[in-house]
């Protein structure tokens, strides 16, 4: 076992190697969670993923109460989801040119704080009713999901909500990071969830799709063809929206390759 100060260090760097990442190729817009993405199918997402985060809250909340934090909170994607539920929210972000932006976007509000650090470094003595990290923790190995989980518990409040917007696939995989120098992606199965919730003092209450599978819609060559259209700008509008929500494909299945989830925990 390495010593404590090196075991330390190592975990820094690839976190570092994260925020290396995500301060040079920043999101592409204000309602992604990527660097290379679809701008118009961006903003559907962001409207359906906002619902279904809507949806869990309402379900396992009871009112707009209590403390959040949002970890990676980018551009602040679900800081007006969080405003409708609770009473504070922080939203930490790491990449200072990200985060510069976020400030611009959300420090006027005082019921809102912007801080500029990782989740592991981060310290409050106050304890929260929801922590939320989306697309992180695929990018973490299996000590740091780890350590993550446990530092999550011990914020949270008795019954406090932890909820990742991550990856799953089954058979589980690990993959070299195309974005991240030297990382991994690491989409795992939900027996992995649940195996560590356990261990971590949670109870896995659900894992399902955070946006349906539309396959048409997500087809490289019907964004083409709408693009050159010059219609790519209909999948904001509210009908589509609403017509991919009724109609998308929810189901979780074995055989799909990977798939984008809430996983849904609560502190024991």
């Amino acid at each position: 076992m390495l010593p404590k100060n090196q075991n330390m260090t190592g975990i820094n760097i690839k976190i570092n190697k994260i925020i290396e990442y995500w301060n040079s190729e920043l999101l592409c817009s204000l309602e992604s969670s990527t660097s290379h993405a679809d701008v118009d199918l961006a903003y559907l997402d962001n409207i359906i993923e906002n619902r279904e985060l809507q949806k869990i809250l309402s379900q396992y909340r009871d009112g707009k109460q209590g403390k959040c934090l949002d970890v990676g909170a980018g551009y602040g994607r679900f800081t007006k989801t969080f405003l409708n539920n609770f009473d504070e929210i922080i939203l930490l972000e790491a990449a200072p040119i990200i985060f510069t932006h976020l400030q611009s976007l959300w420090g006027g509000d005082n019921n809102i704080k912007c801080i500029s650090e990782t989740f592991e470094t981060f310290e409050d003595q106050n304890q929260y009713a929801l922590i939320m990290a989306s697309g992180l923790l695929y990018l973490y190995e299996d000590t740091l999901v780890r350590q993550f989980l446990e530092k999550s518990r011990a914020m949270l409040k008795a019954q406090g909500l932890l909820i990742l917007r991550d990856f799953i696939a089954e058979p589980q995989r690990v993959v070299k990071s195309s974005y991240v120098r030297d990382g991994f992606c690491h989409y795992r199965e939900p027996k992995f969830w649940n195996e560590f919730a356990k261990a971590s003092g949670f109870e896995l209450l659900q894992i399902d799709r955070s946006k349906p599978r539309l396959t048409l819609l997500r087809n490289s060559r019907t964004l083409t063809v709408l693009s050159s259209l010059h219609i790519k700008s209909v999948l904001k509008n509210p009908l589509i929206v609403n017509m991919s929500i009724k109609f998308g494909d929810w189901k979780v299945k074995q055989d799909e390759d990977v798939k984008t989830v809430f996983i849904v925990m609560r502190a024991r």
